[in-house]
């Protein structure tokens, strides 16, 4: 099976990582801006990366962006460019689009031009940090929707030994785990019965209210 064509339209912070990420899980990447400079930072990052200003759509056809499975539109500095190309991807036919916004009147407006998916990673890197002042053992968060989420916790010290029923995480409780990390090795829906070992890793889905409730 061919590997996806995934392009990268701007190359700041955001769109720079992505594409270093793509490319490392063995994606074929293109990194595209208007900027020199930040196109000269890829240079050795990315084994292909073009300067082009994506707002004009002779310039992404020159690209061949139609036969891409999937772009990126990383811009939000600059709102305008952000939407035009956007627009412009889906004219073309690109079949997934995915669109950094800024706020949410930017979203807005990306998912009604037809962006195929629209992130706000500031919101999300936010809500991530929020949720670990619940506790230290909280090491990341997932929101599914608001007040809901998916948690990834380390294991305290005072739940080693004690099964899961006993500390009480389960459906009644508003907290159920999905799946236990234990020495690279991972346990799928464990049984109620099950014991926790010093080192385990859980990821726990439920409200944040019984999150916050929970002696971590």
């Amino acid at each position: 099976m061919p590997k996806q064509q995934i392009a990268v339209i701007g190359l700041g912070r955001f769109g720079s990582s992505a594409a270093i990420q793509l490319a490392s899980l063995g994606y074929d990447v293109l990194g595209v801006d208007k900027n020199e400079d930040l196109i000269e930072n890829m240079s050795d990052e990315l084994t292909h990366v073009v300067r082009a200003d994506t707002s004009n759509e002779g310039a992404l056809e020159e690209l061949g962006i139609r036969n891409f499975d999937v772009v990126v539109v990383g811009i939000s500095s600059d709102v305008q460019s952000s939407i035009v190309t956007t627009l412009i991807l889906k004219h073309l036919d690109v079949p997934y689009v995915i669109a950094k916004a800024r706020d949410e009147l930017h979203g807005e407006i990306l998912d009604r031009i037809g962006a195929d998916k629209v992130i706000y990673p500031e919101h999300e890197a936010g809500l991530r940090i929020s949720h670990t002042f619940i506790s230290r053992a909280i090491l990341d968060y997932v929101e599914v929707v608001p007040g809901y989420g998916v948690s990834k916790i380390r294991v305290p010290d005072r739940f080693v030994g004690r099964s899961l029923q006993v500390l009480g995480f389960d459906e009644q409780s508003g907290l159920r785990v999905l799946m236990i990390g234990r020495n690279n090795n991972i346990v799928f829906d464990p049984y109620p019965s099950e014991r926790l070992q010093d080192g385990d890793v859980l990821m726990l889905v439920g409200e944040d209210r019984y999150l916050g409730d929970m002696e971590l």
